[in-house]
């Protein structure tokens, strides 16, 4: 099957919220209530769809923190943490019964266009550069500048979105950020070293 150029799994959704992400909040879960939010664009009801697109509603923050407060519990720590590791996040879910199914995607970009497409949106794991870093609240796409490299020191997660043959759509601390194809490509050639889908 040939994947299409371009595709948006948003569903028009405005207002995607930071959810705890810049207070005492992780960015695993943030971005995993994120992608809960375009995923119940499919199967919610018409009134909520509205809502969603008007910039209502998003997943609550105090559900969200209190979803990472008893995680972390499960390893022992108190919010605020360093971050979590979707490796156990995902099944630490799934026997919770908040989410059914999930798995690990391959890091070649056919294989994470598709994922987007298939699952409504994938989580995805990156280093950011320090220029990257600097840059997550201004316009400008995450981008490789010469002499850039990933720096273990500002490991991330977001929600995947969206993609076109240049750049790729994320939501990052309540908003959307485009990044470029090569910021992205598999580590460490670029940025991104994980990604996921859930259901």
């Amino acid at each position: 099957m040939t994947l299409p150029a371009t595709a948006d799994v948003r569903g028009g959704i405005k207002n995607w919220g930071m959810l705890g992400n810049d207070v005492n909040g992780d960015c695993v879960c943030a971005a995993t209530e994120h992608l809960e939010m375009v995923h119940n664009l499919a199967t919610t009801s018409s009134w909520k769809k509205l809502l969603y697109r008007l910039g209502f509603k998003p997943p609550s923050t105090k559900f969200t923190l209190e979803l990472y407060t008893e995680f972390l519990a499960t390893l022992g720590e108190k919010p605020p943490e360093t971050g979590i590791n979707p490796e156990q996040w995902f099944p630490w879910l799934l026997t919770k019964g908040i989410i059914t199914e999930w798995q690990a995607v391959a890091l070649d970009a056919p294989s994470v266009q598709q994922a987007l497409i298939d699952w409504k949106g994938c989580l995805i794991a990156l280093m950011l550069t320090d220029h990257a870093y600097q840059y997550t609240f201004t316009k400008e796409p995450w981008e490789m500048l010469p002499g850039d490299v990933p720096d273990p020191k500002n490991g991330h997660a977001v929600a995947l979105v969206s993609y076109n043959q240049t750049d790729y759509g994320v939501v990052t601390w309540g908003r959307m950020k485009s990044m470029t194809n090569e910021f992205a490509a598999a580590y460490p050639a670029g940025c991104v070293y994980g990604c996921w889908v859930f259901k």
